[in-house]
């Protein structure tokens, strides 16, 4: 038997936190990169319709239909998120967490909901915007148990809840209670 592929991930389609930090990087400092791949859709789409033809005009539309944008959109907040439980739980060398204070849980990093935050995740603002309504909805949200992030309004800050939530138990409360397509098209109205 042959040697086991280290280079590619134990869970194909996981990032690793590796990957997540380049891209977070990566993209805080390519700060037009959503731009140019909007003009690159934007331009696919253009060459695809008129490939198509007019007999085909009506599946690209369907394709580019705002119920898939949104329900898109809806799966972007959500790989934010993940990606944010992934950083939040990096333990630095001294062994706690270097991405949130270990006494109180405080985030010392931008989350994908906070004003400057949507962009280091790759998100729009009304993206942002509509991530932040849902994390402050869900603190309450009734049969949700201990929320994964909490805010406090006195300290202006999200804190994470290292108190109830281990990296296993955050990673499956967001799987469970994450964003659906549906509650973001609610959340935009």
């Amino acid at each position: 038997m042959g040697e086991a592929d280290t280079t590619t991930p134990a869970h194909e389609g996981v990032l690793t936190d590796n990957v997540i930090s380049e891209r977070l990087t990566q993209r805080h400092h390519e700060g037009g990169a959503m731009i140019e791949q909007f003009a690159e859709r934007k331009q696919g789409i253009a060459a695809a319709a008129l490939r198509a033809g007019r007999q085909r005009a009506a599946n690209v539309a369907a394709q580019l239909s705002r119920r898939g944008r949104l329900a898109a959109s809806a799966e972007l907040c959500n790989e934010a998120v993940t990606a944010l439980l992934r950083l939040v739980w990096q333990a630095d060398t001294d062994g706690y967490a270097a991405n949130v204070d270990p006494v109180t849980g405080r985030l010392l990093i931008p989350a994908p909901w906070g004003d400057n935050g949507y962009r280091a995740y790759g998100l729009r603002s009304t993206e942002g915007r509509a991530l932040r309504a849902y994390m402050m909805g869900i603190q309450n949200k009734p049969g949700a148990g201990a929320p994964v992030f909490t805010y406090d309004g006195v300290s202006r800050s999200w804190y994470l809840n290292i108190f109830d939530h281990t990296p296993d138990t955050s990673l499956a409360y967001w799987k469970k209670w994450g964003m659906t397509d549906k509650q973001y098209r609610q959340l935009l109205r």
